[in-house]
């Protein structure tokens, strides 16, 4: 990008940008009267700086921003910042001097905010990227919530090992009933509520007041997805592999024989049906006409799909997540030896339920993102109500919800300790380690990808007794923190026992992270000792 000119005092002066920016930097250091900045494409990592007055200006972003910085270090007088479409990470507004007022306008994330009218506002304005605030809603008698589905203004979850159904009408949990020993899946379709049995042979419809059970076809034992297509009612077998119709006049009917033990989910996309078998690793398809094999994945069998951004969205039992835009198959990404379980596009963003516990990822279509969940559950199920994301979990059978907040960050924000947030600290056990100067390497962490790490204490424990060395020599050890990805030294320093066994960091080290790390000792003197290095530290996650 060439360089802009020196304007000096401009009148009228329009900037305009129709194409990306990336790390550009737009810097004015002159008066502005009645000036446009447009960009009118994605800005990445691009800052816009204005050094002195500005009065009745503009700027506008009509498209994607990530990373956008708009720094004003002086006077603003009628200036209006808009942002017309996506909004990835965050927009840094500073205001150093004086400003008389300035409105924040962003599309479905902030509609409108302003800084106060006054003299000397000096501080911060943050339009922070959205998050999810989750609170437990109702902890069932069930230990996996297994389907959720909102119908008739109340919202239905099923229990997956008792056969429990429970309703919520917004301010009170109660049992709605009990069929069998497992709720499957839930789906709404011509006025009613169905769900499905995975260890009986029924399938149940309910109008809001009676439930009724219509038995499965000869052959059946279990009954599993349930989908939409074309105006029908689409069930799956758990144990045949059978696609069948159903509508309460004519009963079930048999449209399709899978390869598959069982059919694991639908999804209408495209104007066709989707659905996967729950072990023989295929993704089959019929588009109204004709049933066939769309895919066979190598490594996983698909539990979950679901349409985003126009997209087919496959979640596999190995952790793999890919997608399909009706030409291109990407694994859009591999979240581990964790089975996917459910997909739910919420909000603008695509919600993953997996075996993992403590966090829940989600994708905003550009990146993928973690955030803190519950250390002990796991989440089974996900789907809406009355705009809230509700989280269906296993292990307790406990019912979240999820709001969203967007905000500006008008107030400092305090970090949190390791053991507050974790109800733990980290440490590394080396234990038994020689003394000959020798590397010995702890085992190497991970930090989540949500968050950072601020080291302030380091600290080196010894469970081994070790008076009768000291009686004729203090004990050198060297302490170092290393990057496991790239092998490089973090930081380092030399400790000795008995009488120097912590450093205490006046700035934090910080670890990153997503960053792999791990402790190095070399131990000096005479005494192989058992040894453990402690980190003390805060997490922050801005």
């Amino acid at each position: 990008m060439a360089d802009l000119p020196d304007w000096g005092l401009e009148i009228a002066k329009c900037i305009e940008i129709d194409s990306n920016i990336t790390n550009a930097n737009i810097d004015v250091e002159a008066n502005i009267t009645n000036a446009n900045i447009n960009t009118n494409a994605t800005i990445q990592n691009a800052s816009i700086n204005t050094e002195t007055n500005i009065a009745s200006s503009a700027v506008t972003i009509d498209t994607n921003i990530t990373n956008a910085t708009i720094d004003v270090e002086a006077n603003i007088t009628n200036a209006n910042i808009s942002v017309e479409a996506d909004l990835v990470k965050s927009i840094n507004i500073t205001m150093h001097t004086s400003p008389n007022w300035l409105n924040l306008t962003q599309t479905e994330i902030i509609k409108q905010a302003s800084l106060p009218e006054g003299n000397n506002a000096v501080g911060n304005v943050g339009l922070m990227p959205s998050c999810d605030v989750f609170s437990l809603s109702y902890d069932s008698d069930s230990t996996i919530i297994g389907s959720i589905q909102e119908y008739k203004d109340n919202l239905y979850c099923g229990s997956e090992n008792l056969g429990e159904i429970y309703v919520y009408d917004g301010s009170t949990w109660g049992l709605e009933a009990t069929h069998g020993v497992n709720c499957w899946n839930m789906i709404v379709f011509d006025g009613y509520l169905y769900h499905t049995n995975a260890t009986d042979t029924n399938i149940w419809h309910f109008d809001g007041t009676t439930w009724v059970s219509v038995a499965a076809p000869a052959g059946e034992t279990s009954l599993r997805a349930l989908g939409i297509y074309e105006e029908a009612l689409y069930v799956g077998s758990g144990n045949t592999g059978k696609v069948f119709t159903y509508d309460i006049t004519d009963g079930f009917v048999e449209v399709y024989d899978s390869a598959a033990t069982g059919i694991s989910s639908f999804c209408t996309w495209n104007d066709k049906l989707f659905f996967s078998g729950s072990d023989d690793k295929t993704l089959y398809c019929f588009d109204g006409v004709d049933w066939f094999k769309k895919k066979i994945f190598s490594d996983g069998n698909i539990n979950s799909l679901e349409v985003y951004n126009n997209k087919l969205f496959m979640g596999l039992d190995n952790g793999d997540i890919w997608s399909f835009d009706g030409i291109e198959w990407i694994k859009v990404i591999d979240i581990g030896a964790n089975a996917v379980y459910k997909l739910k596009n919420w909000n603008n963003d695509l919600y993953v339920g997996s075996a993992i516990t403590k966090i829940i990822w989600k994708f905003n279509g550009l990146v993928w993102t973690q955030e803190y969940f519950n250390p002990d559950l796991y989440i089974k199920s996900l789907s809406t109500f009355r705009n809230r994301l509700y989280l269906g979990t296993g292990a307790t059978g406990m019912i979240y919800e999820t709001k969203r907040v967007e905000a500006l960050a008008t107030r400092q924000r305090f970090p949190r300790s390791t053991y507050d947030e974790d109800n733990t600290y980290f440490e590394f056990n080396h234990g038994l380690v020689a003394a000959t100067w020798a590397d010995d390497d702890g085992a190497v962490k991970t930090m989540d990808s949500w968050r950072d790490l601020y080291i302030t204490d380091i600290m080196l424990i010894t469970t081994t007794d070790p008076t009768a060395e000291l009686g004729t020599q203090p004990i050198t050890v060297r302490v170092q923190l290393r990057d496991n990805t790239v092998g490089a030294i973090i930081s380092q320093t030399v400790l000795g026992i008995p009488y120097n066994c912590s450093w205490h960091l006046k700035t934090p080290i910080k670890i990153g992270r997503g960053t792999g790390w791990f402790t190095r000792l070399n131990l000096g003197g005479a005494t192989a000792l058992i040894l453990k290095v402690s980190i003390n530290g805060f997490y922050d996650d801005y």
